[in-house]
Order: C-alpha cells, then sequence, then structure tokens
C-alpha cells in the first residue's frame, strides 16, 4: 500500500486493510449502554465475534465474489456514466445496489439526503467490502450519484457529520445490535475517506436475504418517505405485497418521528397519499394501500405493489443471479444488450433452466456439433414448447458436482490471488521501510551510528544476525549484510524512528 493510503489509514485509527474475509474487530457496542434500556440485551464481544465468525464462513466464499463482481461492474458503469455528463436520473441502464434486507431501526430518523448518502456510500464500498472498512469516492462524483447541487459541499458534510451521529440498530433473533452508520470521516480536498463498521461491512457483504435498490430512483425522488416507501416495496417485490404491518412498524420504517402525525388522517395527508403520488409519477414500481381496521379505526397497512410501466426498468438483467449473469456473458458468449432482452422477454427462471441444459450439453459433454451462434440456440431454447430442453435428476446432480468444482477452482485462484497481492504489498512495504532506514542512516553521525548497531545487536531482531556472524557489541556496522537489513529496520522501526 502507497504511502498517501497509508496516512489516510493512519488518519482514520484503523489498521491497513487485510486480504482476508475475516479480520478482527474493534468492540462497537459502547455506546449501546447510553440508550439505558435494561429490558434489550445487549450484544456482547463474544456474541459479535460469534457473528461475524457466522458472516465470514467458508460457505459465505462464493457469496462475496459474486457480490464483489456485480458491485465491480455497476460501480464501474456509473463512473462512466458520470465522466460523460450524464445525470444519474436520466441513465439508460440501471445502475443496481444489492442490498441487505434486514430491520433496521434508525435513532434519528435520516434526512432525503442522508438515506441518498447511506445508499451511494454502500454502492461504492460494494466492491471491496469483503476485505476493507476504510473507502474513499470523489466528492463530484457523489454528489452527481445522489443528483445533489456539486458546490453545495458544506450541506453534504453536514448531512455527513449527522449520519455519524446516527445509530441503526438491527436485531438479530432475541437480540439486537448497535453501531453507527459510518465511523470515521476524512475529507481531503474533493476527495471524502470513510469508514464502515466491520459488522456491517460483513452483513453488507454476502446478505442471507437482499432485495436490488435502482440508484436513478435513489437519486430521482424528492421526499424521504418516497424514497423509503421505494425501499420497503423493493424488498418485498418478490411476493407482491408487503404485509400488513401495524402503524408504529409503519411509522418506523418511513422514518417519522414519534411526535409527528400521530393522528391517522395526518399521517395519511402527509406522508402516506404525497409518497404513493410521486411513487406513480418517478419510480418504476408504485403501489396501491389496503387499510386493516379495528373498531373503524385504522391498525395496519398493506401496499399491493405493481410495476410502472411509465418508467420500467430497462435492464432487468441485472436482477439475475450475479454468477447466472457471468455464465451467460461468459459460458455462452452472450453480451449485455443480448442478455437485457431475453431477460425481458422472459422468466428469470426460465432463463436459469435454459442455462443449466445448454451448460450440460454443451459444456460439460462438449457435444461435437459447435455452436456458431449461442443468442440464436438460446432464444430457441427459451421458445421451445415440445420439452427438448430438459435435464433428469441425474444429470442436475452432474451439473451440480460440476458447478461446485469450477466455484471451488474459481475460490483457490482468488486466494491465490489475494495472496499474491498481500505478498506484494509486504513486499512494498518492506522496500519502503528498507528506503527510510537508509535515510535514517546516512543522516547519523559515526558515534551515533555505533551505539545504534550495539543496540541492535543485543536486541531480539538482532540476535541472529549477531549469533550466525558471531558479533559483539562494538564490532563495525554493517547495514548492508543482506541477512542484517531487515531485522535492523525492524528494530529502528520498534524504536519509531523511522
Amino acid at each position: 500500500m502507497g504511502v498517501r493510503n497509508r496516512k489516510i489509514e493512519n488518519q482514520l485509527l484503523v489498521p491497513v486493510a487485510v486480504a482476508r474475509l475475516a479480520p478482527s474487530y474493534p468492540a462497537t457496542t459502547a455506546s449501546i449502554a447510553e440508550l439505558g434500556s435494561d429490558a434489550v440485551e445487549v450484544l456482547t464481544e463474544e456474541d459479535e465475534a460469534a457473528l461475524l465468525e457466522r458472516l465470514s464462513s467458508t460457505d459465505m466464499a462464493r457469496l462475496y465474489l459474486s457480490n464483489e463482481s456485480e458491485g465491480k461492474r455497476n460501480y464501474q458503469q456509473s463512473l462512466d456514466l458520470f465522466r460523460e455528463g450524464v445525470p444519474v436520473t436520466q441513465v439508460k441502464e440501471e445502475l443496481l445496489l444489492k442490498k441487505v434486507s434486514q430491520r433496521v431501526r434508525f435513532i434519528n430518523p435520516l434526512k432525503l439526503l442522508q438515506s441518498k448518502l447511506h445508499n451511494a456510500l454502500i454502492f461504492v464500498a460494494r466492491p471491496t467490502m469483503s476485505t476493507q472498512q476504510v473507502f474513499s469516492v470523489s466528492l463530484d462524483y457523489l454528489s452527481w450519484l445522489v443528483d445533489h447541487n456539486v458546490n453545495d459541499y458544506a450541506y453534504l458534510k453536514a448531512s455527513l457529520s449527522e449520519m455519524q451521529q446516527a445509530l441503526m440498530q438491527i436485531p438479530d433473533g432475541n437480540r439486537w445490535f448497535s453501531t453507527q452508520m459510518i465511523q470515521d470521516v476524512l475529507i481531503e480536498g474533493t476527495t471524502l475517506h470513510y469508514k464502515i463498521p466491520a459488522f456491517l461491512c460483513r452483513l453488507y457483504a454476502a446478505p442471507d436475504r437482499y432485495h436490488h435498490v435502482s440508484m436513478r430512483m435513489n437519486a430521482r425522488f424528492k421526499s424521504k418517505y418516497t424514497l423509503n416507501l421505494y425501499e420497503l416495496l423493493r424488498e418485498n417485490l418478490w411476493r407482491g405485497e408487503t404485509g400488513y404491518m401495524t402503524l408504529d412498524e409503519f411509522r418506523e420504517r418511513m422514518g417519522v418521528g414519534p411526535e409527528e402525525y400521530t393522528e391517522f388522517k395526518r399521517l395519511s395527508m402527509r406522508v402516506i397519499q404525497p409518497a404513493l403520488v410521486e411513487l406513480e409519477s418517478l419510480g418504476d414500481i408504485f403501489a396501491s394501500v389496503r387499510y386493516g381496521r379495528e373498531k373503524r379505526f385504522v391498525t395496519s397497512l398493506n401496499f399491493v405493489i405493481v410495476q410502472n410501466p411509465n418508467s420500467k426498468l430497462l435492464s432487468e438483467s441485472a436482477y439475475l443471479d450475479p454468477g447466472r449473469y457471468k455464465e451467460l456473458r461468459e459460458e455462452f458468449g452472450l453480451n449485455q444488450k443480448q442478455i437485457k432482452e431475453i431477460a425481458e422477454a422472459f422468466p428469470i427462471e426460465r432463463i436459469e433452466a435454459i442455462s443449466d441444459v445448454l451448460l450440460y450439453r454443451y459444456v460439460l459433454n462438449k457435444q461435437k456439433n459447435p455452436v456458431k451462434n449461442w443468442f440464436s440456440l438460446f432464444r430457441s431454447a427459451l421458445r421451445d414448447e415440445e420439452d427438448r430442453y430438459l435435464l433428469t435428476n441425474s444429470e442436475k446432480a452432474e451439473l451440480s458436482l460440476f458447478r461446485e468444482k469450477r466455484q471451488q477452482a474459481a475460490l483457490l485462484e482468488d486466494n491465490q490471488r489475494r495472496e499474491r497481492e498481500l505478498e506484494r504489498r509486504r513486499t512494498a512495504a518492506r522496500k519502503h521501510q528498507s528506503n527510510r532506514m537508509d535515510d535514517y542512516w546516512v543522516q547519523l553521525p559515526e558515534g551515533s551510528r555505533q551505539e545504534l548497531w550495539d543496540g541492535f545487536l543485543s536486541s531480539p531482531e538482532g540476535k541472529h544476525f549477531r549469533q550466525a556472524r558471531k558479533l559483539s557489541p562494538g564490532s563495525r556496522p554493517d547495514v548492508t549484510h543482506p541477512l542484517a537489513r531487515a531485522s535492523f529496520a525492524d528494530y529502528l522501526n520498534r524504536l519509531q524512528v523511522i
């Protein structure tokens, strides 16, 4: 890691990001005691470690890799659009954030810009969220991503400051976890560096349940209630309705304060109806509301979700499983436009089934006749009504084993890549430390050099070199000797002189 990145890490008081899935984490539950609730069982350090171990198990490694790939693809696409000057609210291809479907309660509900920034910061971090906690982003790009006035950095900074004070409470069975949304923040010129708590990184990096948020929609809405309702609908899109929820739960999900709109009439007039109107006008989905009543009083709400034909998603292909999307691109050679075409014309389940058949026949078994046009074959198979594209149970089992072996090979390759990168960083750090040692050594007077050398020979760092060369304090310094350089540099580093 370069000097600049090391400086940033030191300023944020975090260690340099390590290339493994389960780094050690600082305790983050100290502030929970301030909430003063004896009825709630607080997550201990041992509980947190157990949760982090579960979220960092080898079973999750495949999800980490596929989520990183999806995150990189969307992030790079957004950078290209930003450089082209295309407003984020007018992009032709959707930029999607895979977001964990997890009940979250915010202490001090977020304002509109803060909610948008929350999604944007996760979007930026997702490509490398499994291996680091500190991320960097241009303020110009960040302003573009949330459709904020690029010249109004003061308001942006104020929003970030308030976000640091907003606690997120996340339940886990009969326990809950409370942490900051973002921890340390450093702004250098027009670059923002920020740290996401370790537990959230693990939770976001490989969610068990998730939904996709359109960054185009995230930037487009003008009301925090509309954005919050949109995310609630996205989270439940798979079943077509939210299900009945109590008014208290709805208020919490919408970020309505405890003293705001206490009468349902005002809640409906100020929150529900305006959000539904804006959704229908600007959203890719909208909803109708059904009321649950007890003794003529409204006690619960259920939102029935409908696709909005006026603002249909232009890239449904991104809702394919990331591994499946990669398979269509790499195994069958389909481009993004072709994947988009079949995703808009056929159910995802049908695409996955045909993908299995073609992968088994033409990749695993390598049929004799080569495929000249994969897209034509794929489209023909999707339209088949004569059941010519089916797999037996034994073939499905064989394909499953094939995929498992390939995933293990990909995981091994990625781990090797990580190890190579870690070794490269270690080598670079050693070289940098050696250079600093040389710079320090040449400016020392002779007496100080001898004193340091004698101290080195008597130190744990110099023990092996002293024994190998049969030296004793008072011998002539030789910092150029290959056996001495690294250990002498470590000695000087421990003394904090380099």
